[in-house]
Parts: structure tokens; sequence; C-alpha cells
């Protein structure tokens, strides 16, 4: 009774987009770690990259799934919550939504799916593995380099005696002469004069 009432709130929590795709992997256990998978993913913002490789040391089939993010945004909770909305669909795919119609010797035969189903997923860190299937889902949080690390290589680099490091920070937003005139002007500059007043002197 209590993995029919586990169930039942499982499936209140489902949204449109997740009963399509239980229903569409329903059909065909072999893809089903596949599109569940894909579709948990892509909820949380990974896309997938290629269509999959053979490890030929594991004879496994494996698909990455890759998330950029800026690093105020990083979290490797995200993985976390892939492998949790994995776990939440396995029982809506087995049991539907028409368990309640089901006999006791139907529940029995669905339960024993079921279990085969959560034994034969396992995770980790990174990963998803469906071992009945041989697939293994690589799941990659890359975040993109912080502007101090880009910018490491030009600290105490001096360029016509601007602070190249304080230019690639963006501490610095122009480069302005470093000796002005009281006109503001660079040091050693030359002026014609005419009727309009001074003007800067071509050299």
């Amino acid at each position: 009774m209590k993995i029919v009432a586990n169930i039942l709130l499982g499936a209140l929590s489902l949204t449109f987009s997740s009963i399509s795709i239980a229903e569409e992997t329903a059909k065909s256990k072999y893809v089903l770690s596949i599109n569940l998978v894909k579709h948990c993913a892509t909820e949380y913002g990974f896309r997938k990259l290629g269509s999959g490789w053979i490890d030929t040391k594991t004879e496994y089939k494996t698909f990455n799934y890759i998330k950029e993010e800026n690093e105020l945004n990083y979290s490797q909770k995200d993985v976390s919550l892939v492998q949790d909305c994995v776990q939440e669909q396995l029982p809506i795919i087995i049991y539907g939504y028409g368990w309640t119609k089901l006999s006791k010797a139907e529940l029995n035969i669905k339960k024993k799916e079921m279990d085969e189903l959560y034994n034969s997923f396992e995770y980790s860190q990174n990963t998803i593995i469906d071992k009945s299937k041989k697939f293994k889902f690589e799941l990659t949080n890359v975040v993109p380099p912080k502007r101090a690390e880009i910018c490491a290589d030009k600290k105490g680099k001096f360029d016509y005696g601007f602070d190249e490091y304080a230019f690639c920070m963006g501490t610095k937003v122009h480069q302005s002469p470093t000796c002005q005139n009281q006109y503001g002007d660079p040091c050693g500059t030359k002026y014609d004069k005419g009727r309009a007043g001074y003007t800067i002197k071509e050299s």
C-alpha cells in the first residue's frame, strides 16, 4: 500500500511535458533511459553533445550533457536535480496513470519491473548509468574562467606607462596621458596662433 501511495504522490507532481515523455518512453524500453535522461537534463538547462560514443574499455555507450554557467550561477546541485528527476519519473513510466485499475497480479508484475528498473540505474557524482542497457550519461557543469584568471598574466605589465592588468580587469575604461599641460593636452604639445586662438600644431 505504501508503494501505491508514493506512486500517487509522485504522479501529482509531474508536469505535462513529463507525462508526454513518460508515454513516449514506455513504448520502447530500449530508448527509455535515453529519452528520460534527455528530458530531465534539458529541464535543468543541460544540452546534449553529439550522439554518443562507445567506450571500448567498458562497452558502455556514453552520452555527454553539458551546462555552461557563469561563476555566479554555477551549482553542483544541477546534476543532483537531474538525477532526482530521473528517479521520480521511473514509477509513472512503469505504472502509468491507470494503476488504480490494475489487478493485484498486474500490480505484482509491475512491481517486479519497477524493482528491475530501479536496480538497473546507478548514480554517481556526475553520471547516470543504465546498467542493463549499457548506457552512461555524463553531466558536466562548465564554469567559465573568472576575469582575474584571464588577466593574471598581465599583472605588472605596462604598455607606454598604462597598467595592462587594470584595463583587462575593467577598472580603467579609457587611456589618458600620464602628463598633461594646463590645457589638458599631452605634455610637449605645440600650438599655432591664429585669429580663432590657439590650435594644436601639426607635427
